[in-house]
């Protein structure tokens, strides 16, 4: 589901001495993959070759929490069910925060249960408050799963209503705009100030004045701690919609494509780009946002580089594909279909 590279040069990366073998794992500033552990006899000797003795940092798609909210409250309730908490939130004037979970006749939230709108439903009274380490340290599997779906829960508040989370498959992606107009985002790569179309049409090969489909840039996240410290792992996805909402009925189709024609800058790209958009950058008329806050990108130091050139030049066939690459939007050109 995950898989986003067809050629992936990948290494397990100890941290603090636990091999950790799902990480994603990249080479340099020019490539990032998955460890899918399936790759090829000949890809892996290909990816051996390709090794140097030079030091290098890797960088990976670990993208380490830097701050969480310092308490957790929780209170007996009544209601079982999510959905069943948003109109008493919204019956007395509070507005549908997600950053909750329901367990056991109790809600758990990052919120302050005692304060309106949760009064309102919850007895300030039966409140209880524990550190936030109590839940983010557990060793209890119950806990430690909960927590993690609490900071699901936050991470798309946090997001929305630009970034929005696929409920089918799991995954965020850039929702669209309310006239369909293309979204280009300005972003700080690891080298210099760029951009990408993170939604965008594509029109038709037989009739460029009918659109094929839209493509949302997207990411798989998945919460992630490493000797007691918190990651986001950010595995690049796209989705393809015919109207910006219903999806493409070629959008496999779509996907497998573009999976085999990117490579690791491509990918590396855009998962820079996801962690510049989820990093707070607070302003004199923005706030950050209260409850999770992320850092830069982990890196690491390593004595065998990766020499990329050697790496790419082993792909001839995507010799086009990597020069566009290299396009000031990092942007990838994508076939058309003639029909939807």
């Amino acid at each position: 589901m995950n898989d986003m590279n067809k050629n992936p040069k990948s290494v397990n990366i100890n941290i603090n001495g636990d091999v950790r073998d799902s990480t994603i794992i990249v080479g340099n500033d020019n490539s990032l993959s998955r460890d899918e552990h399936s790759a090829s006899s000949s890809q892996e000797s290909s990816f051996q070759s390709s090794l140097t003795q030079n030091k290098e940092t890797l960088i990976s798609n670990l993208l380490p929490i830097s701050e969480i909210s310092g308490q957790i409250y929780s209170a007996p309730i009544n209601l079982t069910k999510r959905n069943f908490v948003f109109p008493k939130l919204l019956s007395v004037g509070g507005k549908p925060y997600k950053e909750f979970i329901l367990r056991r006749n109790e809600i758990v939230s990052f919120h302050n249960l005692k304060e309106h709108p949760w009064s309102a439903f919850c007895n300030p009274k039966a409140v209880k408050v524990s550190p936030v380490s109590e839940w983010a340290d557990t060793r209890d599997q119950d806990k430690l799963n909960e927590f993690i779906e609490l900071l699901g829960h936050a991470l798309t508040q946090k997001l929305e209503p630009n970034v929005i989370r696929d409920e089918t498959e799991g995954y965020y992606y850039f929702a669209p705009t309310p006239n369909l107009s293309p979204i280009e985002l300005p972003y700080q790569s690891l080298k210099k100030a760029t951009s990408r179309w993170v939604f965008r049409d594509y029109t038709k090969i037989s009739d460029k004045t009918k659109t094929a489909y839209y493509r949302h840039s997207a990411f798989w996240s998945q919460f992630r701690r490493f000797d007691n410290q918190w990651f986001l792992e950010i595995t690049p996805h796209y989705k393809f919609t015919i109207n910006g909402h219903m999806p493409s009925k070629y959008s496999s189709s779509l996907l497998k494509k573009i999976k085999q024609l990117e490579l690791n800058p491509a990918v590396l790209g855009q998962v820079v780009m996801w962690a510049e958009y989820l990093r707070d950058k607070p302003d004199l008329f923005t706030q950050s946002y209260p409850f999770i806050n992320f850092g830069k990108l982990r890196t690491f130091e390593t004595n065998i580089g990766i020499n990329d050139e050697s790496w790419l030049g082993r792909e001839d066939k995507e010799a086009e594909i990597a020069q566009a690459i290299n396009d000031s939007t990092n942007d990838l050109p994508l076939f058309s279909f003639e029909s939807e």
